[in-house]
């Protein structure tokens, strides 16, 4: 799965965590390969951004997938969907924006 599509994944949940009839925590687990591959690559790119004058904190992104596996451990909605919708798309879409520069 690319980055859009995992971004079209993250705001299908979030737009559906709260409805009854949606298990987000089956669709979490489902892109979670996807998500940690994609995660993996731009970690590794951040060292050359910020050597070009960009600030990203490589602690920040890593715990964003942390985030993400607590709420699905603790089966925290709430959690979810914050980190789903303010952290790792925001991530993603950067990274989507990145990739597109680079290419």
């Amino acid at each position: 799965m690319d980055i859009k599509e995992l971004l079209v994944m993250v705001s299908d949940m979030t737009d559906n965590i709260f409805k009854q009839e949606y298990n987000i925590y089956d669709r979490v687990k489902e892109i979670i390969p996807d998500m940690q591959k994609a995660y993996k690559e731009f970690i590794e790119l951040i060292p050359a951004l910020n050597n070009i004058g960009m600030d990203i904190d490589i602690n920040v992104v890593v715990g964003q997938l942390k985030n993400l596996l607590k709420s699905l451990e603790n089966k925290d909605k709430a959690m979810m969907f914050d980190t789903l919708n303010y952290e790792i798309r925001d991530t993603l879409s950067l990274y989507d924006e990145i990739k597109e520069i680079m290419e």
